[in-house]
């Protein structure tokens, strides 16, 4: 909100209030042809790839000339950003006089707002950009952040089992002190956070067994850190370093989450039969495992151990179970969703099989899903 200026801040706050009230009701859409027909006000020939992603049904207790207002995605002079289609009027808006992580919603929360609250007069947004709070230095969080690991030395049971804790100071702040570490001239973000993982480690595992489950959580640290820093202990060849972290966690991951985590970290260790331990159970405890990554790693396994039919069964199930998935869903973004999926499976199936375009014919199965 603070690089927004008043007059939008108070945009998305009133159409939060109407679609509270019921009086507003915001939606994606899940077929951008069905309404197609609104595209016709725009101006010929000044905007490209309009595309409608979601829609707002307004009350007639609002008293509005226009019930059904929408967003579209576009293109204008070469650059992307999105035009609100409110009755015969069309108004553009560029990324560039918003926050880094603006999105659809939100425009039309403050095209509706602005409109519902007259407020017509221009608004200065890119000042308000200016606004975004000066970065923290570098130097003073880099030092406070170390200050806090030093302390897990020295500080008590309680004290130590909060800091670690799911968000706990030391997981609330890695990501900015490994920033920080990155932007300074010599800084190694991998080799600091290896460290930093280490050195809360070796706290915790000084706690008595009671406080494990609370700091060993796969919410914690430990669980956000753990397949950056098992991936780099694999890259340096330390394999026997992952299974012994494997082991510390499992008795605390015993869920379909983190199932996948240890899977992974047992694959990229190379240790096939514990890798495929943990991605049965995730298949086996899962509805959906056939969107999962994991499924096209355990099928990589079989396929190393000679077992090509089931390799290629489990990618094909996988394949046609995310299909069925990506057709029944009503939203865009989960046809997106399910279609990097698709990919996931099939870009195996062509690592693994030299005949994949064969075996996706033979099976109906279509190369990529298009949202």
């Amino acid at each position: 909100m603070p690089m927004r200026p008043p007059e939008d801040c108070y945009a998305i706050h009133c159409t939060w209030e109407m679609c509270v009230n019921e009086l507003i009701e915001v939606t994606e859409i899940t077929d951008a042809d069905e309404y197609a027909p609104l595209l016709r006000h725009l101006p010929p020939d000044e905007y490209d790839n309009a595309r409608i992603v979601r829609v707002a049904e307004l009350s007639p207790k609002l008293n509005r000339d226009h019930r059904l207002v929408a967003i579209a995605t576009a293109s204008h002079d070469g650059n992307n950003g999105w035009i609100v289609l409110d009755g015969n009027k069309c108004t553009w808006y560029s990324p560039d006089d918003f926050p880094e992580d603006e999105n659809d919603e939100s425009i039309l929360r403050i095209h509706l707002g602005r409109s519902l609250l007259g407020l017509t007069a221009p608004v200065d947004r890119k000042a308000a950009l200016r606004n975004k709070p000066a970065p923290f230095p570098a130097d003073k969080l880099i030092a406070g952040y170390e200050t806090l690991l030093e302390e897990l030395a020295t500080a008590s049971i309680e004290r130590t089992a909060s800091l670690l804790a799911r968000n706990g100071l030391i997981q609330k702040h890695l990501e900015d002190y490994l920033d920080a570490i990155e932007s300074t001239p010599s800084g190694d973000r991998h080799t600091a956070q290896q460290l930093a993982f280490e050195r809360c480690l070796a706290a915790a595992e000084k706690l008595p067994d009671a406080k494990h489950p609370e700091v060993y959580d796969s919410f914690t640290l430990f669980g956000n850190q753990f397949e950056a820093y098992t991936t780099r202990l694999a890259e340096l060849g330390e394999f026997e370093k992952v299974v012994r972290l494997i082991q510390l966690f499992d008795p605390h991951w015993q869920h379909n989450l983190g199932f996948g985590m240890l899977g992974r970290a047992a694959f990229v260790a190379q240790d096939w039969d514990l890798a495929e331990s943990y991605f049965l159970k995730l298949k086996e405890g899962l509805d959906t495992y056939f969107r999962c990554d994991e499924m096209s790693q355990l099928a990589t396994i079989w396929h190393g151990r000679g077992n090509h039919d089931a390799s290629s069964k489990l990618l094909i199930d996988c394949l046609r179970g995310t299909q069925t998935t990506f057709l029944e869903s009503e939203y865009f973004s989960d046809r997106e969703m399910h279609a990097d999926e698709y990919r996931v499976h099939r870009e195996t199936l062509q690592q693994l099989f030299p005949n994949a375009t064969e075996i996706l014919q033979q099976q109906e199965l279509p190369f990529d899903l298009v949202p």
